[in-house]
């Protein structure tokens, strides 16, 4: 920036030197593992455990991980696991890899595999099955 690029603006009765200033943003999926990994990081648990010869603690241990920007699979090493497009199935109902194509059918791909994401859907349905 040179000094032709300043000028000379009134803000609260005084005059300021300014400069308007462009910086372009990062690609959100270059971004985004980076933040995952600060957000998981600064997660407040008041007892984490380690598993396995990892040093990494969470709340209980993370056996995959799943990480998806529209149908990209972001790249992601967190507790000495890859990120994939892939998830598991109910461990009894349904003990099997899901594949997961975007962010928009991870309800619809789990509900098949036995798994109900949606809170209120889980209970509704725990409710139906006790008034049965």
């Amino acid at each position: 920036m040179s000094t032709d690029d300043l000028l000379i603006v009134e803000e609260q009765g005084a005059e300021r030197i300014a400069a308007h200033v462009s910086q372009r943003g990062a690609q959100a999926a270059e971004v985004i593992p980076d933040i995952i990994a600060s957000a998981v990081a600064a997660i407040p648990v008041s007892k984490r455990m380690r598993w396995g010869r990892s040093r990494d603690e969470f709340l209980r241990p993370v056996q995959w991980l799943l990480l998806l920007f529209g149908e990209q699979t972001l790249p992601l090493e967190l507790f000495g696991l890859n990120s994939g497009p892939s998830t598991r199935g109910h461990r009894f109902h349904h003990n099997e890899w899901v594949t997961v194509s975007s962010p928009g059918a991870y309800q619809e791909v789990l509900r098949d595999a036995k798994v109900l994401v949606d809170v209120e859907e889980r209970r509704a349905r725990i409710a139906e099955q006790v008034t049965a």
